[in-house]
This record gives C-alpha cells, sequence and structure tokens, in this order.
C-alpha cells in the first residue's frame, strides 16, 4: 500500500496524517490483535490484516473477493447497507454495533464491529474507504450463557428443591431463604427475611443450637471451611413445631455470606414414622413376653438362640440354661411329618414332645415361620403351641367313639375294624391253618333286672360280665359290647375246638352269681352263645358276625344257657 495521506473520517474538518505516518499505520494495521480490514466505498475489499484473515478463515489470504456485505449474515446485509449510506453522506462518523457475521467456510458468528469511513487525499482529490475493526466475541457470549445457564439452573435448583436454603448472619438474622421456606414451614420468603432464626426454634431446643453455633463459629477461624449438623424443632406458621434436620456450612469471610449457608429438610414425617415403629416394637414386644405360646429361634447348627417367656413357663428351663443349646437336646420325639399347613398359605407344621424339667412330658405343635433344614431345627424360626390338653382330649373323645362307656370295651364300630384286619380278612393273608372264631354272647333274663330293679342295677350287672368276660379270655382275644346285652369275642387265629373251650369258660363265669350295688343284692344270669368259625375268605367279615348271631338265638330257642356252633347243615346238632 502506497498512499501520500490518509485521513481518518471523525466529522469536519477531517484529521489528516501525512505520508510521514504510513509507515506507522501500516505497522499497526498489520499488528493490531483485533480483526482489521479496509473497503473500498462500493463495499470491495481492499486489503484485511492477518487477525482478520484468521478470523474468517480464508482459504487465500492476499486474494480478498469478499466484500463487505459478504461478511454480514443475510438477514444483516440490509442493516449494513443503511450504515455505509450514512457514513457516505456524512450523517455518522462510525458505527459500533453487535452482529451476526460469516466465516468464508460458512460457518456463521457473533462479534463486536466498529466501521469508520477512512479519506485518502491525493493531489486535491479524496476517495473514502470503509475501515471495519472485528472482534469474535463467540467465546464471550459461550461464556455468558453458561454463566446464565447455570446461574438459571442453581436458581431453579433453588426454587423448585424441597429443601429450605438460608443465609444467616452470625448473629442470627436471616439474610435470604429460598421459597421452600413458604412449601416447609408456611413463612413467605420475603416476610422471613430480616427476622432472628432463634425467634422461631423451640425453646428447649435453643441452648444446644447455640452451644453448636459457637463451636462451629470458633472452629471457623482457623478452618477455611466448617459444616456443622443440626437437629431441632421450627415453629410453623399455623403454630405447629416441625422436626428439622440441617446441614451449616460456615462462612464468615466469604464476602457473598459472611455468615452460614443452611441446608435444611422436614423429618416430620421420619420422626412420626420412627415414634410409630418404637410404639409397634414395644407393643409386639409386649405381646411376645405375655404370649402364651412359645416363640423360638435356632441357629444354623440347631441351637436355640431365642425362646421367649413362656417356654420358661411351659417347660420349666431358664432362658440362660436353654439358649446355645441345641433344640433336639430337649425333645423325647423328634419333629415328625406335616400335621397343618400343606396347602394355602398356613405355615408348615409338626408336632415335636418334650420333656420338661419337673420330669413330665408335653406335646406342642410346631409352626416354622421359616422352614428348617431337615428333620432338625437348624437355622428356623417359629412357635410353639403347647397342645398337650388338646391331643388328650382328642384321645379320650376318640376312646368314646371306638369304646362303650359304661363298660370301656370296644363298640361295635371298634369290634368290625378288628374283625376286618383279622386272619383270614387282614393284610397277612389267610393259610391254611388259621381261622378266625367269633363268640356271640347275649345274657338271659337281662331285661327283667332292669325291669324290676332298674337300669342303675342292670348297668352293674354289664360291668361285671364285662370284667369277668375279659378275665377267662386269651390275652390277644378281643372282647366287645355291640350294645344292650349283647357281647363277642373274636378270637383271631382260633379253631372251632378252642372256641368251644372259651364258650365254656364263659359259662362258668356266669354260674356265680352278680352283685347288684352296696346293699349286696345278688342275681343269677346266664349267657346264650353263638360260635362261628371262619378259616378262609369264601365268606366276609359281616357274613361271620351273621353266623355267630344265628347260632346264638339256636340256644335261645332252646331256653339258653349254652352254646350252638354255626354249621350250616345242621347247626342246631352241634350245641353244648
Amino acid at each position: 500500500m502506497v498512499y501520500e495521506s490518509y485521513s481518518f473520517g471523525r466529522g469536519s474538518p477531517a484529521t489528516t496524517v501525512e505520508g510521514g505516518m504510513k509507515l506507522d499505520f501500516e505497522r499497526v494495521f498489520e499488528l493490531a490483535p483485533g480483526g482489521m480490514a479496509i473497503f473500498g466505498s462500493d463495499g470491495r475489499p481492499v486489503v484485511f490484516n492477518q487477525a482478520m484473515v484468521g478470523m474468517l478463515e480464508c482459504r487465500h489470504p492476499g486474494a480478498y473477493t469478499r466484500s463487505l456485505e459478504d461478511l454480514m449474515h443475510p438477514e444483516e446485509v440490509a442493516e449494513c447497507r443503511e450504515r455505509m449510506r450514512r457514513l457516505l453522506s456524512g450523517e455518522r462518523d462510525s458505527f459500533l454495533f453487535e452482529g451476526r457475521f460469516v466465516r468464508e467456510t460458512g460457518r456463521d458468528f457473533r462479534g463486536v464491529a466498529e466501521l469508520t469511513l477512512l479519506r485518502v487525499d491525493t493531489g486535491g482529490s479524496g476517495d473514502s474507504h470503509f475501515v471495519l475493526n472485528l472482534r469474535d466475541n463467540t467465546k464471550k457470549l459461550d461464556a455468558e450463557r453458561k454463566l446464565r445457564e447455570s446461574a438459571e439452573r442453581f436458581r431453579a435448583l433453588v426454587d423448585r428443591s424441597s429443601e429450605i436454603v438460608k443465609i444467616v448472619g452470625l448473629e442470627g438474622n436471616i439474610r435470604y431463604a429460598s421459597p421452600a421456606m413458604e412449601r416447609v414451614l408456611g413463612y413467605p420468603p420475603d416476610e422471613i427475611t430480616g427476622r432472628n432464626i432463634f425467634d422461631f426454634l423451640h425453646p428447649d431446643d435453643i441452648p444446644a443450637i447455640r452451644e453448636k453455633t459457637e463451636a462451629a463459629v470458633a472452629r471457623a477461624a482457623a478452618d477455611d471451611t466448617v459444616w456443622n449438623v443440626a437437629e431441632y424443632r421450627m415453629r410453623h406458621a399455623d403454630g405447629s413445631w416441625r422436626h428439622i434436620e440441617s446441614v451449616g456450612t460456615y462462612l464468615p469471610d466469604h464476602p457473598a455470606v459472611r455468615g452460614v449457608v443452611i441446608n435444611a429438610r422436614d423429618i416430620s414425617e421420619r420422626r412420626e414414622n420412627e415414634r410409630r415403629i418404637r410404639e409397634s416394637e414395644e407393643k409386639y414386644r409386649r405381646v411376645v413376653e405375655t404370649i402364651e405360646e412359645v416363640i423360638f429361634r435356632t441357629d444354623g447348627r440347631g441351637r436355640w438362640s431365642f425362646l421367649n417367656p413362656a417356654w420358661t413357663k411351659l417347660t420349666g428351663y431358664s432362658p440362660e440354661e436353654s439358649i446355645g443349646r441345641k433344640a433336639a437336646d430337649f425333645l423325647v420325639r423328634a419333629p415328625g411329618s406335616r400335621v397343618s399347613g400343606p396347602d394355602g398359605d398356613d405355615p408348615p407344621s409338626r408336632e415335636v414332645e418334650i420333656e420338661t424339667r419337673r420330669g413330665t412330658k408335653r406335646i406342642f405343635e410346631v409352626s416354622f415361620a421359616v422352614e428348617p433344614e431337615g428333620e432338625d431345627f437348624h437355622d428356623s424360626f417359629g412357635i410353639l403351641h403347647d397342645v398337650t390338653e388338646r391331643k388328650r382330649l382328642e384321645e379320650r373323645l376318640e376312646r368314646l367313639a371306638m369304646h362303650d362307656p359304661l363298660t370301656d370295651l370296644p363298640n361295635r364300630r371298634l369290634f368290625l375294624d378288628y374283625l376286618r384286619n383279622s386272619t383270614p380278612w387282614g393284610e397277612r393273608g389267610y393259610t391254611a391253618r388259621e381261622s378266625t372264631s367269633l363268640l356271640f354272647l347275649d345274657i338271659d333274663r337281662f331285661k327283667q333286672v332292669n325291669d324290676n330293679l332298674g337300669h342303675e342295677a342292670g348297668d352293674s350287672v354289664l360291668v361285671a360280665v364285662a370284667g369277668r368276660l375279659e378275665g377267662c379270655v386269651r390275652a390277644e382275644d378281643i372282647v366287645a359290647r355291640l350294645g344292650g346285652e349283647e357281647f363277642v369275642i373274636l378270637m383271631a387265629g382260633a379253631g372251632v375246638r378252642e372256641a368251644r373251650r372259651a364258650a365254656e369258660r364263659v359259662l362258668g363265669v356266669f354260674g356265680r352269681p352278680f352283685s347288684l350295688g352296696a346293699d349286696e343284692a345278688q342275681v343269677n344270669l346266664g349267657v346264650s352263645i353263638g360260635i362261628a368259625c371262619a378259616a378262609s375268605r369264601e365268606i366276609s367279615p359281616e357274613e361271620l358276625l351273621r353266623r355267630a348271631d344265628t347260632a346264638m338265638y339256636q340256644v335261645k330257642r332252646r331256653g339258653g344257657g349254652g352254646w350252638s356252633t354255626y354249621n350250616l347243615k345242621a347247626p342246631e346238632n352241634e350245641s353244648g
């Protein structure tokens, strides 16, 4: 560039720089850190400095083909033309503006620019040029944008957080409160700002908080940052008290704080839940200590690890002498098969028998909440229900269902069960040398005892008959009362001869009179006996009973007082 002189348009009269300053201008132009470019009055490029070449990402530095308008974003070209017009007309000396510019690669950026008109005087005539000073503002704008976004995020976090954020001076005055203050405690932030935080604390909590605060301030004098965790009660706007948990960061020397930044949350619901849990635990503890059932837990080796007081009450063993010992050491009968809970949601349960400290045996039903491994009590948890009395009652009821309540002999139901399971119908099966004999007995003249002496006397006779019958049979024979004055004797494995000998023994015991009670009255009775034998499965148990009954009536028809053996051909000829 060779110029005689340079004139920079800064109003009228123009400021003129003579040629002696040309080299200084060129040096400033080339070495300027910001982008500089000179355009003709028509906007065509004249020269770009190196900073402008780099900023515009020019592919061919020295071949300047882009006009002033080409540098502008399409949306800003019209405004660029207007600026050029006004500079040429002398309305303005310069324009300082922020706009969007386009690099040669097509990427746009935001920059801050100053557009000035330069007049060059040559021999009394002057040409005008535009000088553009441009600074790429992208990084600054990005930094400002990120700062704004960060501030907005922080503001949104603070505004929407469920935790209260407060800045409190060391003297206790509230300098800032986030919107959560109103959501949690009912106070609008502007209403509470400026007030002393101790005015809102529960009186019982103030001494501890003051002590914590003073200790934290003392530590903050030596440390950069001090944290302080506290729990206290704050008064809600409705007058109730809320449990608050807070973390205070002490920043007494920070210019924006000069106090404590407190993050606080409402833990009233948590404290209420904890209170309910404590009450529930206390309630269940009382239940465990007073319940009649034994609650137990065992470890992986089957040793008691917990026993409630019911264990001592029912067994006599104290917890001290039981905990740590194997549960199996106390069992007379180990856990058997399940007795309940195979279906549905009921827990599995089994029965065990435990010998108490007093030497008695008690039966417990074990309900496992956690099923043990194998048959032992390894790693289990459950309840021992004392079912001793229930089992005894069940046994009594079962005996009543199967025995005659007056004589305690098997009744018809139990007798038929014995009969169906005896030879030759039993599980062992039939052998040629085994048979079953049945004696059917009916007491002669028993009705006269009831009619003349009363049913009490009749019951006394029946009890005596039962005793005499049991005394004259083999140990393996079954004596049963079918009802009224009818009795039967089941002789498994006995043939007809042995049955007849038994019938003779029965007749012998009926030869003695029967006593009728305390008045020592006596009565003589007879008995009619029917005998039937089965040596194969060709007849049923019921048929055997019917045959013995038939044989017994043969004796009755003859006047009673004897026995008769059933025979398909001539039963009446086989009697005694």
